[in-house]
């Protein structure tokens, strides 16, 4: 599963200290950081359980938001096909 991980960093220092030995039980597909170093903004791909560790590892320094995403054809043929549902049933 994929999901969009948002954070914004409450303790820089410690944050990057711990990131440094940090080894994710998930891949970051992208990675990127807000133009004032207080935000980051991530595609990983993983399960729950994995990324709910990585974000209980870093409650003290870190908060984050965890949005489960799909690639944009599957989401879109999804919604196809359940409009296709609602429209049959009329």
């Amino acid at each position: 599963m994929k999901y969009i991980l948002v954070y914004e960093i409450k303790d820089g220092r410690t944050s990057l200290a711990r990131f440094s030995k940090w080894k994710p039980g998930f891949t970051f597909i992208h990675h990127h950081q807000s133009l004032d170093g207080r935000r980051g903004f991530a595609l990983v791909e993983g399960d729950a359980a994995a990324i709910r560790e990585a974000t209980a590892a870093y409650a003290d320094t870190i908060t984050f938001d965890a949005y489960p995403v799909v690639d944009i054809q599957d989401g879109v043929a999804a919604q196809m096909r359940a409009y296709a549902w609602v429209d049959s049933l009329k």
